[in-house]
């Protein structure tokens, strides 16, 4: 799926420790006990525009820049996003990186009971 020249992939996002997400396709996703890749997606998604943002600041600096990166970041319990981080910092356009970054800490997932997820999570420019 690309957004404004961002591709996000689901089948890419895994959690970075324990079981692969189960994937449900349920429309509303409120007190969901688990976070699924649909859920994850669907929140990621929501985002869209403020990540196709990010692309376009990066397109107007570096016309040519392209390339792969993968961010890595904590969801709470509560659904708010922590220890946000690229994953190889050298694969990563600076400024891009930092847009989204702040654009993953607006993220709000809906709670859920597994504890902290761990998401690692692949975007393509």
């Amino acid at each position: 799926m690309t957004v404004m020249g961002l591709s996000l992939c689901a089948c890419a996002a895994r959690v970075a420790a324990g079981p692969p997400l189960p994937v449900r396709d349920s429309g509303v996703h409120q007190g969901s006990p688990e976070l699924t890749t649909t859920i994850i997606m669907d929140t990621i998604l929501a985002k869209k525009a403020d990540l196709g943002a990010c692309v376009q600041v990066e397109r107007e600096e570096s016309p040519y820049s392209a390339g792969l990166f993968h961010m890595v970041w904590d969801i709470l319990p509560s659904g708010e996003t922590a220890n946000i981080g690229v994953l190889k910092k050298e694969d990563a356009a600076l400024e891009l990186s930092h847009c989204v970054s702040r654009v993953i800490a607006t993220l709000r997932f809906p709670p859920s009971e597994t504890g902290v997820t761990r998401l690692v999570f692949p975007f393509k420019y």
